[in-house]
């Protein structure tokens, strides 16, 4: 398996395991309609733009010739995250694995990837959102060591649904 910077050629398979995290983790709470309009909302955003600049860090994991998986990281500076980046976090935007290979150790192998990123490029802090009901991925981010956040939470909506996001702090 190989990590490398995402490529425009990328978004086809990107989209793909994206769709296969949001059934895996929002099946029943949201219709399939709604997860498929948000990740074409999120794909038309990747589309328009480069990857990889102007603090934007996007990496795909490769395995066998397969785009298996995916991060995406920013600066303080291309960070949405007011509330963080004022005060200098790197933020882990979003990580993505298509189901069958979750829990073989390569969502923690990317997690050291961008925080080792982030540290080359000289910060110390970094934060990482999640919904607050996503208990598969706020269980991953205690364990790899993140500390809850509870002074602050953020509560947004899309598409006409309201979302509370709840953030883990890291020192790296």
């Amino acid at each position: 398996m190989t990590i490398r910077k995402t490529k425009q050629s990328d978004i086809p398979q990107i989209a793909k395991i994206l769709l296969c995290a949001y059934q895996a983790v929002y099946s029943g709470k949201f219709s399939i309609e709604f997860l498929r309009e948000s990740v074409t909302k999120q794909t038309e955003h990747w589309e328009k733009r480069k990857f990889n600049t102007n603090g934007s860090l996007h990496y795909v994991a490769i395995h066998e010739n397969k785009v298996i998986a995916f991060i995406i990281g920013k600066t303080p500076e291309a960070s949405s995250l007011e509330y963080y980046s004022a005060n200098g976090y790197a933020e882990l935007m979003s990580i993505s694995i298509l189901p069958e290979y979750q829990h073989k150790g390569l969502g923690k192998m990317l997690f050291e990837f961008i925080a080792k990123k982030f540290r080359k490029l000289g910060f110390s802090k970094m934060v990482v959102g999640t919904h607050k009901d996503n208990y598969q991925a706020r269980k991953a981010y205690e364990k790899w060591g993140g500390i809850l956040d509870t002074a602050y939470e953020k509560t947004s909506e899309s598409l006409g649904h309201t979302f509370t996001e709840v953030f883990y702090i890291y020192e790296l």
